[in-house]
């Protein structure tokens, strides 16, 4: 302990912000907004701000729906140990063995040195990591919904299959939403939404577009590439409210959008690299607006065939796994590597395939994964049915056999909850 390699940001950091702090910071808002009375006594604060469950890494739980239930006497039935064990079998398979066995055998390697990589290992990674992050973030979640069930809490759902977003906005609708509807509620909303401008609104993307261009200048002796991306993503910016036709209302809606959403790259991390992850999904999300403005009937579940949604389905994921890499990388600079060997990828069927025989094991578990996220909902709600209506000893050959498969898949290594660090 005395000998450690000892940094004053070790203790300024797990105080900072954090799912803990949100969770105090909404008890606080909301009782200013007057929309919850302060608790009764001090110990039921305490009580919620560090339930044990969901504390590290989510679901944000928002004190006017958590409050009540302490009060609530307990009432755990059958269907909800069924519903609590059905989550934390799921939960443990996403985490430990998808997640965990993906990390380490492949997308960390790549991630950590990708110019030692070919094109298709990088680009094999990416999609890796998608599905890592998303089992790792929803294993948890599901876990932490499950385990506060047995206790007699109920916990909102935090995912609803993302990858399946046919558009950006519909993508922040499903992904972490404890977190977006907190920054929606408490961050985008309190800056002026789609109603007012203010300082903050338009200061942070000023600051962010001028250091691109900043960026872009310094770099144009070595290529005009950064220049023209600087400039490109400064006028599709300007164009979103630009030709609307209501462009004062667009103007500040994107700006306080934008603002929001470079805040929430900045909560997971100070480098260039988060910020640039939090941009681009704000940059696509006033696109997003502005596409919906011209063609309102392309609206989720309006006038869209089966081709429009599935070719809208592939671009939002792709584009969602472009991002990714930005959130994935240890710095900037490593993810515009990651991102020029993708580039400079040309078919070889042959050496494909050597390197999926290579990597067979971790393929395998990336298709799982995949499958099991894309799977109609109808599946998942006849399996949990099958789970229910087993006896009592299927279920614990159920738990037994979910028991060897992650001391099987943990003999290699384990991984801490991605978003502990956060």
């Amino acid at each position: 302990m005395f000998q450690g390699n000892f940094q004053l940001h070790d203790i300024f950091l797990p105080v900072g912000i954090s799912f803990y702090t949100f969770q105090s910071m909404s008890y606080i808002i909301e009782i200013y907004r007057e929309e919850i009375k302060p608790t009764k006594n001090y110990i039921e604060y305490l009580f919620f701000v560090s339930f044990f469950p969901q504390l590290v890494a989510g679901p944000i739980v928002r004190a006017k729906d958590f409050l009540p239930q302490i009060y609530q006497k307990l009432n755990l039935t059958k269907q909800d140990v069924n519903n609590a064990l059905f989550l934390i079998i799921g939960g443990l398979i996403k985490k430990t063995v998808i997640s965990n066995y993906i990390s380490i055998n492949f997308v960390d390697r790549v991630f950590d040195t990708p110019m030692n990589y070919t094109s298709f290992e990088n680009l094999m990674a990416s999609y890796g990591y998608a599905i890592q992050i998303y089992c790792d973030f929803s294993g948890y979640s599901d876990m932490a919904i499950g385990i506060a069930l047995l206790l007699g809490f109920k916990l909102p759902a935090n995912f609803r299959t993302p990858y399946k977003s046919t558009s950006i906005t519909d993508f922040w609708r499903r992904w972490h939403i404890s977190l977006s509807t907190w920054l929606k509620d408490f961050l985008y909303i309190s800056i002026g939404g789609n109603r007012e401008g203010t300082f903050a609104g338009f200061l942070f993307p000023s600051l962010f577009f001028f250091g691109l261009l900043l960026w872009g200048i310094s770099n144009i002796n070595e290529s005009f590439i950064p220049l023209s991306i600087a400039i490109g993503s400064i006028a599709l910016f300007c164009l979103t409210f630009l030709l609307s036709k209501k462009k004062n209302q667009t103007l500040v809606t994107n700006f306080n959008l934008f603002t929001t959403m470079l805040l929430g790259g900045l909560w997971h991390g100070a480098g260039a690299q988060f910020i640039v992850w939090g941009a681009l999904h704000g940059l696509a999300l006033a696109v997003h607006k502005m596409f919906m403005e011209f063609f309102p009937s392309k609206k989720e579940g309006k006038g869209s065939n089966f081709l429009w949604t599935l070719f809208s389905i592939i671009i939002t994921f792709h584009f969602v796994v472009f991002c990714w890499i930005f959130f994935r990388a240890r710095d900037f600079e490593t993810a515009l590597q990651v991102i020029n060997n993708i580039g400079q990828l040309t078919f070889e069927p042959e050496h494909w395939q050597a390197i999926i025989l290579g990597y067979k094991n971790v393929f395998l578990l990336m298709l799982f994964g995949y499958v099991w996220h894309f799977l109609p909902e109808v599946f998942t709600s006849k399996m949990k049915f099958v789970f229910d209506k087993t006896p009592l000893i299927g279920k614990a050959i159920i738990l037994g056999f979910v028991y060897w498969i992650v001391y099987a898949t943990a003999v290699a290594g384990s991984q801490p909850f991605i978003y502990f660090q956060f």
